[in-house]
């Protein structure tokens, strides 16, 4: 039956028929999405391409960000933001990446140049019976230019400068303070040469140390190679029984030498860290050179009081290859070692009796003398103290009892304070050039 009204829409058909979208509901432009939706995947990956220097992702960026903005223009919409900072950061990214690889490029040719220059310099003087600083320099010059230095590009090399003493006995030779310029690392090293048919370089190094081992005969720039490799091999063991004698001798000393406040010699210390304006000193316990061990449980007592790598060093148990690396950080670590010998010393114990934590404080009181490592030779001695204090303060959680939260306290006070003390002390005997590298600030 019919009342005069017009029958309903079939089911699903908007109001006022197809196409009709009562406001606010309009229809979805898909440009204008994609036009979205571009600018923000244009956007993040020109981030990441502008920040990693990245130039095929600063390509994507930059499609990404064109794109969106010609789906805008053709949608009638604003340019999104996004797809603006897409363009602008992919193209710098785009303009970076290939600055830097034509750079490359440049300074690989340099690199080249001054490689031939060299080798053109030195010609038949690597063939001569006697090495004079000049053509070692050139040595120095022409091998940095060839293969770049601890892992630095020889396309980054600015000059070699040989300010340094030069010294050759026989068939060896060295070239101290060689200076590189990598740009904003200038590292400073020691070139040791040997001969055999020709001159060349066997090592450069920062410890200024140039081991007396056996050298393969080399008459070419293969056989080079392969004496720099067997050298090195070879020079490991041989430092690693250098830097044991070494700290044999400073043990002896230590046990033996009357203990007295000593200044250090100001002119001794300059000519043995040279021009630098601050020198890090490593250190050790002579109770860990003499091979006593303080341990309770796998808790190592004391251990912060000796270097790591002299810790490896003095550890038979490692095998020899890590010994001699540790040896060789040892040498590189500088000219001195200061070496504490304690009279008393008692580490920390926090124990809980009738339910209430007791905490005894841990202190050392003893003596600390600084050496030169080479020689083991005393240069000046100083007391060094420190102790707890009374109270210890520390924060119980969840994952650990208040004994062993108020144990890990009272370690990590004493060995704070130990920081603090034993610092102070090196500035004292150094009058300010030495430093031990346990503060930031020092």
């Amino acid at each position: 039956m019919s009342y005069g009204f017009p029958p309903p829409p079939p089911y699903g058909t908007p109001p006022g028929g197809p196409g009709y979208y009562p406001p606010p509901f309009q229809p979805i432009d898909p440009r204008a999405a994609g036009a979205r939706s571009s600018a923000t995947n244009g956007m993040w990956i020109s981030i990441v391409s502008f920040v990693l220097c990245c130039g095929p992702a600063g390509i994507a960026g930059l499609v990404l960000g064109i794109r969106s903005l010609r789906l805008a223009k053709a949608a009638g919409i604003p340019a999104p933001g996004r797809a603006i900072v897409a363009v602008v950061l992919g193209s710098l990214s785009l303009l970076t990446f290939s600055g830097a690889i034509i750079g490359g490029q440049i300074n690989e040719r340099n690199a080249r140049k001054q490689h031939e220059a060299a080798s053109a310099r030195i010609g038949a003087k690597r063939e001569a019976a006697t090495l004079d600083a000049k053509t070692a320099c050139d040595l120095v010059e022409e091998r940095v230019y060839a293969d770049g230095w601890n892992n630095k590009s020889r396309g980054l090399l600015n000059g070699v400068s040989c300010p340094g003493a030069f010294e050759q006995k026989g068939t060896r030779a060295t070239l101290r303070d060689v200076r590189l310029d990598f740009g904003s690392d200038k590292p400073v090293v020691s070139a040791c040469f040997a001969k055999s048919q020709r001159w060349f370089i066997v090592d450069l190094n920062t410890s200024g140390a140039c081991e007396e081992v056996p050298i393969p005969n080399v008459a070419s720039d293969e056989d080079e190679k392969s004496a720099r490799e067997a050298y090195k091999t070879r020079a490991q063991t041989a430092s690693l029984g250098v830097v044991t004698a070494s700290l044999t001798k400073i043990r002896d000393d230590a046990k033996t030498h009357p203990r007295a406040e000593q200044a250090c010699d100001a002119s001794r210390i300059a000519k043995l860290t040279g021009d630098a304006a601050e020198t890090k000193v490593m250190a050790a316990d002579l109770d860990a050179l003499d091979g006593q061990t303080h341990t309770k449980g796998t808790t190592k007592q004391w251990s912060f009081l000796t270097h790591e790598a002299i810790g490896e060093v003095l550890d038979t148990a490692k095998t020899e290859s890590t010994r001699a690396a540790a040896a060789k950080r040892v040498r590189e670590g500088g000219p001195l070692l200061v070496v504490y010998q304690s009279e008393e010393r008692d580490w920390p114990l926090v124990e809980t009796k009738a339910g209430k934590l007791e905490f005894t404080g841990g202190y050392f009181e003893g003596w600390m003398t600084l050496y030169a490592v080479e020689s083991a030779e005393p240069l000046c001695m100083t007391k060094l103290e420190f102790e707890n204090r009374s109270k210890i303060k520390f924060y119980k959680s969840r994952y650990s009892s208040g004994q062993s939260a108020a144990q890990s306290a009272a370690e990590s006070e004493l060995k704070g304070l130990f920081h603090d003390q034993a610092s102070a002390q090196m500035r004292k005997l150094g009058g300010g050039k030495l430093k031990l590298g346990y503060k930031v600030l020092e």
